[in-house]
């Protein structure tokens, strides 16, 4: 037998179970079906007002719900804002206050390593005066420059793609 020939059969014999399923229950259904189908639209037209009611509550409380969300996501999105506007205001004081921002005006007089440091009482000043760091000294100027060494690419080379940014970790042969 073909595969078709079976399903053919199968739905042929579905289709007379069921109608023979409908033929058996029609005395069920004119007894019980047909009555209570019209008690159930009768008993919806008197307690239709009741219905309208519930649905009524229902929707102000589900407006409530929805507003009580709208007031959380809001006060999520107030608490990100103020949070982000802390952070950026104390990262600017920091900056501001250690002298860590860019000079825009002398970029063309100097190098791209070079820095000045703040012409005020630094509390960094054992920093700039630390002895990994290269100090001009030029008594020509009355501003103290210093600069960066400069690593000398014989020494390394500069890393590049995917492997410069992988965390390599190194093998224990301590097996012992």
């Amino acid at each position: 037998m073909d595969t078709s020939a079976i399903l053919n059969y199968l739905r042929l014999t579905s289709h007379y179970a069921a109608l023979l399923a409908r033929l058996l229950t029609l005395p069920l259904r004119l007894l019980i079906g047909i009555p209570l189908s019209y008690l159930a639209r009768v008993l919806r037209i008197v307690f239709f007002p009741v219905l309208y009611l519930a649905a009524y509550v229902a929707g102000w409380c589900r407006g409530i719900v929805d507003f009580i969300t709208a007031l959380q996501l809001a006060t999520a999105a107030l608490v990100g804002a103020f949070t982000g506007l802390t952070l950026a205001t104390s990262s600017t004081v920091i900056t501001s206050y250690l002298g860590m921002q860019g000079d825009a005006s002398s970029n063309g007089s100097r190098s791209a390593h070079s820095r000045t440091p703040p012409h005020d009482k630094d509390p960094l000043s054992s920093y700039y005066s630390s002895p990994n760091t290269l100090v001009k000294d030029d008594s020509s100027s009355n501003e103290g420059e210093w600069y960066w060494p400069d690593p000398s690419p014989s020494r390394r080379r500069p890393a590049t793609g995917l492997l410069s940014q992988t965390i390599l970790e190194e093998e224990d042969d301590s097996d012992v």
